[in-house]
């Protein structure tokens, strides 16, 4: 280890540790992140928790015959939170996951207009926002860096005429290159991979599912430091001085980090269907108070649509619950469909970045990571899914009895159940991303060892 240490110069040695450091900080940040997020949702879970305690307590009085108030253990009051915890490796892709929205309650009185409101998300493919965090670092730090180690690994012999010297000796530039280029890459990638480990064991217990993630991370990390590697062993063999080198190093991290991202999103932006946020939620308020404003006319419409369930009442005017419920009932009917539109554009997009994100690799890199982690906007879309599929699960259940006027059973209160988050991977995402990663970093390499067998032939 003190060899392979010493046969590194001061400023390679500088390099390494401050990456490191940068790594450090970005890995204990992160975990303090997730400990964080974790806090402040205990807070609301344990309220709803007592609140829903209570609701099935008067519920449980009633069906006893217990004489309670009729606000008690109505099926407009029942109480569930939505949660949507940290990513399993989120502590590694935070990003700018603390200012979304993590926590809500269904109950009656919600809608899914108020739901879009709460949970919509935008969907950034940029590299280059938000607070630092370990995929900023891999993605943007780490190529940067294996830019400044590799750049000059020929030029330097070629411009002072020792390459001559050594192929005439026996050597092969392709080997210098790849030995060299191999010996002050691979610590970046050890140093990486070790703070994953360290940040994964830290951030609490891991199970089976956050095993298979972590691998997926590991293997994103170790497809895209495969591509700059060859990258830089590319750029090696065809600059002939070390200022051309590093110019032409920086220009291409500049061109695949920076430029290629940005022009990506701005086609997307521009050439895909998608529907205007801002419009969404203003056709959703509009339909909340067309909604509002009659409501007497759609009670009647909707009673007489259950008027088998509600014959036996004799009731011509709704109650405020029955109120509650007709209006959220014609929100929905308004604002759904939309909302099914937009979810569909959404996905469709997002299918439409997977197969053009080859032609930036920083980009695939990116989705990649965000997916294996646990965050990300597609992540953030099946979440809002989930929780409006939840929503008309509840809402369904609880409408027969509120138009009846009656509480709900013990069993069908049961029923409704809580709401928790299914994990999910795109998988595709992912594993077309590290097919992309290594067939650019494949194609490259090849590239690179042919223009050095011809630096070979032109130097004996």
């Amino acid at each position: 280890m003190v060899v392979y240490v010493a046969s590194f110069s001061v400023g390679q040695l500088l390099v390494f540790g401050a990456f490191a450091l940068l790594v450090c900080f970005a890995v204990i940040g992160g975990v303090q992140w997730k400990t964080g997020v974790l806090e402040e949702q205990a807070q609301p879970s344990q309220e709803v928790a007592e609140s829903r305690a209570a609701w099935f307590e008067s519920l449980e009085l009633s069906a006893t015959g217990t004489s309670v108030s009729p606000a008690l253990a109505h099926p407009m009051n029942l109480p569930v939170l939505v949660l949507k915890p940290p990513g399993p490796l989120g502590q590694f892709s935070h990003r700018r996951e603390d200012l979304h929205p993590s926590a809500g309650v269904v109950n009656g009185f919600s809608n899914e207009a108020l739901i879009f409101r709460r949970y919509e998300l935008e969907s950034p493919v940029s590299l280059l926002h938000g607070g630092l965090d370990l995929l900023l670092v891999v993605l943007v730090v780490m190529p940067l860096a294996l830019c400044l180690l590799n750049y000059n690994h020929l030029a330097s012999e070629r411009e002072q005429g020792r390459l001559s010297v050594l192929v005439i000796q026996g050597a092969r530039p392709a080997g210098i290159l790849f030995s060299r280029t191999l010996q002050c890459s691979t610590p970046l990638l050890v140093i990486l991979v070790f703070a994953s480990v360290v940040g994964t064991v830290l951030s609490g217990p891991t199970d089976l599912s956050t095993l298979v993630r972590f691998i997926l991370w590991c293997t994103v990390i170790f497809a895209y430091w495969c591509f700059w590697v060859a990258i830089c062993s590319l750029v090696a063999t065809k600059c002939a001085n070390s200022i051309n080198a590093a110019l032409a190093s920086v220009s291409v991290w500049i061109l695949i980090v920076v430029i290629l991202p940005s022009g990506l999103q701005f086609g997307m932006d521009r050439f895909t269907e998608s529907a205007s946020k801002v419009h969404l939620l203003a056709l959703a308020r509009s339909a909340e108070a067309d909604a509002l404003g009659s409501v007497d006319q759609r009670a009647e419409a909707l009673m007489a649509q259950h008027s088998t369930e509600i014959s036996h009442l004799k009731i011509e005017a709704p109650t405020y619950y029955r109120s509650a419920y007709v209006a959220n009932a014609s929100i929905n009917d308004r604002v759904g469909g939309l909302l099914d539109a937009h979810a569909q554009k959404v996905k469709t997009n997002h299918l439409r970045l997977d197969i053009v994100q080859a032609f930036s690799p920083a980009t695939a890199a990116f989705r990649a990571l965000q997916e294996s982690s646990g965050a990300g906007y597609l992540r953030a879309s099946n979440f809002e899914h989930q929780v409006r599929s939840f929503f008309r699960h509840y809402f369904e259940l609880v409408g027969v009895a509120t138009l009846q006027g009656r509480r709900l059973t013990l069993d069908e209160a049961e029923e409704i159940g809580t709401f928790n988050y299914r994990e999910s991977v795109a998988t595709s995402t992912v594993l077309s991303a590290i097919a992309v990663l290594l067939v650019l970093s494949a194609l490259l390499l090849f590239h690179a060892n042919a223009t050095a067998r011809k630096l070979e032939v032109s130097h004996l």
